[in-house]
């Protein structure tokens, strides 16, 4: 179970982090690259990548609290020029 609640707190952190790069109008300039099991991959300027790791960071915890009532999820992002897994 714990598994399939990490895959959905990671598909619904997708659509909170999208929703946001539309409001910001950063469509064409972060990409999502892909998601893989409790990971979402994106890619976007040297310059905005801070900006935008913090906010992946959000919407993660954000997404958390959905099923994790009692103790507040972290996450963590990193930011690197390839993706190691």
């Amino acid at each position: 179970m714990i598994q399939g609640t990490s895959a959905e707190i990671t598909k619904i952190s997708a659509i909170l982090m999208f929703k946001w790069i539309k409001e910001q109008k950063l469509q064409k300039i972060v990409l999502f690259v892909n998601e893989v099991h409790d990971e979402n991959i994106l890619e976007c300027p040297p310059d905005i990548a801070e900006k935008v790791a913090k906010k992946l960071e959000d919407c993660m915890m954000d997404a958390g609290t959905i099923y994790c009532k009692r103790v507040k999820l972290k996450a963590d992002a990193t930011i690197t020029d390839h993706w190691e897994h």
